[in-house]
C-alpha cells in the first residue's frame, strides 16, 4: 500500500466484513483540505460491476467521472465518461476480478471537490497483461467538506467480497 508523503494524518480505514456487500458503509473522517485514498476491491460477486465513491451521503446527480484505458498490447485509448451521477466512478468498465486504485482528492468547503484515479484492474492470469486505467471526477458540492466517503458498486445489485475497502490520509495546505 502506497502512503502519502509526510504531513499526511492518518484518518481512517473500512473494509467489508462478515459477508459480502454492496457497499462498505460509511466512513466518518475529519475535514481536510487534500484528501488521499487508498482502494482495495478483492473482486465482484454476481456479475461485473464498478467500485464508486459516495461522499456524505449524497445520492443526487452531483457526480461526473471519466476514464481513460488502454488495453493490454494496444495504443488506441478507450474514453469512458459518466455525468450527472449518483456516484463517482473509479474505474471506465465493469468486472468480476479485484482492483486497485488511488485517488487525490482536494477537499474545500467553497468549491467542488475534485478527484485523480490511478487505477489497475487486475487480469486473473500471469500471461494476459490487463488494461491500465487513470482518469478523474468532481463532486460539485460547493457548500461542506467531505466528511464521509462510502465505497459501493455502480450497478448496487452485484456485491465485493470481505476484506474489500478502502484507508483514507489528510492534510490541511494552510
Amino acid at each position: 500500500m502506497y502512503v502519502p508523503s509526510p504531513g499526511y494524518d492518518f484518518l481512517g480505514k473500512i473494509a467489508i466484513t462478515g459477508s459480502a456487500a454492496v457497499t462498505t458503509g460509511a466512513l466518518t473522517i475529519e475535514a481536510r483540505d487534500m484528501l488521499f485514498v487508498q482502494v482495495r476491491v478483492l473482486g465482484y460477486s454476481g456479475g461485473g460491476d464498478i467500485a464508486s465513491f459516495r461522499f456524505n451521503g449524497d445520492t443526487g446527480t452531483n457526480y461526473w467521472s471519466r476514464s481513460i484505458s488502454a488495453a493490454s498490447g494496444g495504443t488506441t485509448l478507450t474514453n469512458a465518461a459518466n455525468a450527472s451521477a449518483t456516484l463517482a466512478r473509479l474505474h471506465p468498465t465493469s468486472t468480476t476480478l479485484q482492483r486497485s486504485s488511488t485517488h487525490a482528492i482536494t477537499n474545500n468547503a467553497s468549491t467542488s471537490k475534485v478527484g485523480t484515479i490511478s487505477a489497475q484492474t487486475g487480469s486473473g492470469a500471469a500471461a494476459t497483461t490487463p488494461v491500465i486505467e487513470w482518469g478523474g471526477f468532481e463532486w460539485v458540492n460547493t457548500s461542506a467538506q467531505i466528511t464521509s466517503i462510502e465505497l459501493r458498486t455502480a450497478g448496487g445489485s452485484v456485491t465485493m467480497p470481505v476484506g474489500t475497502g478502502f484507508a483514507v490520509w489528510g492534510i490541511n495546505l494552510t
